[in-house]
């Protein structure tokens, strides 16, 4: 009878235990978001409006290289709606607004930035864009931002 209550008490602690390590297990960083990524966030819904959504995700396979994303999703927006027919140019926007917020770091952890557009009708549009993409058009905005400086001054 005793052999069993210990044998019982053991198992208690060790399922203790194993959840403690389950729920602990991820990273807090994974949880929160970062100042820099929630100021991307609030320049996407303070251009477009809306309700946003975000995740970070990774796909690992055996014969493709590991992609790590943070992907973007945008619905009830006015500001979308106005765009409808070239959905890939306002998506492209949203993952530059995100990109060109984040810090040097965090840009170099993801491969891509996924966004998902939810139109009031129903229709979803799905695209990812890859931060070496992003990266030169951020360097170019930059130049082109100096070139108007100048020509200002």
């Amino acid at each position: 009878m005793l052999y069993r209550i210990i044998i019982k008490q053991t198992m208690k602690k060790l399922i203790y235990l194993f959840l403690n390590i389950l729920l602990f297990s991820c990273s807090i960083e994974s949880v929160i978001l970062s100042e820099s990524a929630s100021k991307g966030i609030d320049d996407i819904l303070n251009f477009y409006g809306g309700y946003c959504e975000y995740s970070v995700g990774k796909v690992v396979a055996t014969d493709e290289p590991t992609t790590t994303y943070f992907e973007v999703k945008l619905s009830k927006s006015k500001g979308v709606e106005k765009f409808k027919k070239d959905s890939q140019f306002t998506s492209s926007n949203i993952a530059y607004r995100l990109y060109r917020n984040l810090t040097k770091e965090e840009k170099s952890n993801y491969s891509e930035i996924r966004t998902i557009i939810i139109f009031e009708s129903g229709i979803t549009k799905k695209y990812a864009f890859k931060t070496d993409e992003l990266k030169t058009v951020d360097n170019k905005t930059k130049t082109v931002d100096l070139v108007v400086d100048y020509i200002k001054g």
